[in-house]
């Protein structure tokens, strides 16, 4: 029987292969994995397999998927694990499979969240942070994300998240800690030739001129209270919107633009230390939307030409938002909440590892687009489709998927000599052990 896929194609449900998420998941580290001795590989793909199985980043949940033993010894040596990993080599490996891909993307987006941790006391690196989910205070951390991002709807590459730690030894401002993880990034050759956006919270004279340093073209969304050159003399920078406005500004269905150069006065370098003040010109978009009041301004390095790149800039701000889409998927299908390591540099393991597995999952479902790929449309089909239903195939139905395929294997596991490959399913696990020994 022929199955529809897309216009002008069909395809033979049962001519497809058998997907096995264990050895997807086994491809996927295996540039990882070769870095590593042993032990290290063994013990990090054990951790990741139970991460996507247990859907969660509580340890004692995913020794579930693992060899039999203590539950706390296996808790330990892996929380020890992710602190000691090799995780600068191990990023280079990822900086390089990031490499092949970014030809086809059209822009970076960096961005920040919160790790709330509300009951938290005692773990290291604690600050106030805004929950965006409950509009409070809280106890928590301040993650930056960054994400590449391309054409395709879910066409997204997570690059690096980075946890900030007030506590640490070379900590000296949140400011310089966001800096040094667009430096990485950038020094790993990635994003060199793409637009780098970010959001108000960027709006800062020390991230303008970290950008120009780095060279690298960039866009940042302006706040109202600034004061810019604009045509010669100084004036606030709402002034300034209200006039591009009103002077042949161009119309495109319903949205008003307006273009210009303008000066912004550079007093301090990306470190904060004074310097003598210089007039940069920059590229200031404004939008006016008819579903709000002030308008949106738009700061990029370099010129903007005529009224389609003022456009054309107003689009790349917009998919700013995929990053949003990321960060949700990865806080609803890894729950980096969950983690209760005590020190901040297993924790930035365990996000360095989730950031690798939050890309395994996107390309997962790269692939599931393609019904000749590795049967995963099939799986997805058989499983979560009812008679008269549709399938929207999604990244967080390939998360499920994942979570109760690796579930299945571990039921399934072979048991040699009266030791079982996993631990029984029947087995009752504590929650929280991580805090027991980590």
């Amino acid at each position: 029987m022929l199955v529809p896929w897309r216009a002008g194609f069909f395809f033979y449900p049962h001519t497809m292969p058998a997907y096995h998420p264990a050895s997807a998941l086994r491809d996927h580290l295996k540039p990882f994995l070769r870095l590593l001795g042993p032990w290290q590989s063994r013990r990090l793909l054990e951790a990741a397999t139970g991460l996507l199985q247990a859907g969660a980043s509580i340890l004692s949940e995913g020794c579930r998927a693992v060899e039999g033993g203590s539950i706390t010894t296996w808790v330990w040596k892996t929380s020890q694990l992710l602190e000691r990993l090799p995780w600068d080599v191990l990023l280079s490996r990822h900086a390089h499979r990031l490499r092949q891909r970014q030809r086809e993307w059209r822009l970076i987006v960096h961005d920040t969240t919160a790790l709330p941790k509300p009951w938290a006391e005692k773990m290291e690196g604690l600050s106030t942070v805004y929950d965006g989910c409950t509009g409070e205070l809280t106890n928590g951390y301040t993650l930056c994300v960054s994400v590449g991002v391309g054409d395709g709807a879910w066409d997204l590459h997570p690059l690096r998240t980075m946890l900030i730690n007030p506590k640490g030894k070379n900590f000296r401002s949140q400011n310089l800690s966001l800096q040094e993880h667009v430096k990485a990034i950038v020094d790993a050759g990635i994003g060199q030739d793409l637009l780098h956006v970010f959001d108000r919270g960027f709006d800062d004279e020390k991230w303008f001129h970290f950008g120009d340093g780095e060279r690298m073209a960039w866009m940042v969304r302006l706040k109202e209270k600034r004061t810019v050159l604009f045509r010669g003399e100084e004036h606030p920078l709402d002034v300034v919107a209200r006039t591009m406005l009103a002077e042949r500004p161009a119309l495109r269905d319903g949205i008003v633009y307006a273009k210009a150069d303008v000066g912004i006065t550079i007093a301090h370098d990306a470190e904060g230390k004074k310097i003598t003040p210089e007039t940069r010109m920059y590229a200031l978009v404004v939008v006016k939307r008819p579903q709000y009041l002030s308008p949106m301004l738009l700061l990029q390095s370099g010129r903007i030409h005529d009224w389609k790149e003022a456009v054309r800039a107003y689009a790349d701000y917009l998919d700013r938002f995929e990053v949003e889409h990321a960060i949700r998927l990865y806080k609803q299908t890894l729950h980096p909440s969950q983690v209760q390591l005590m020190t901040c540099e297993r924790i930035q393991g365990l996000l360095h590892l989730q950031t690798i597995l939050l890309d395994f999952l996107l390309r997962e479902h790269e692939k599931g687009r393609d019904p000749f790929g590795r049967g995963l449309w099939a799986v997805l089909r058989e499983r979560y489709v009812h008679e008269r239903e549709t399938l929207i195939l999604s990244p967080y139905v390939v998360a499920r998927a994942m979570r109760d395929l690796l579930r299945e294997d571990r039921i399934r596991a072979p048991r040699h000599l009266g030791h079982p490959e996993f631990p029984s399913p029947q087995l009752a696990l504590p929650l929280a052990l991580d805090t027991i020994c980590a």
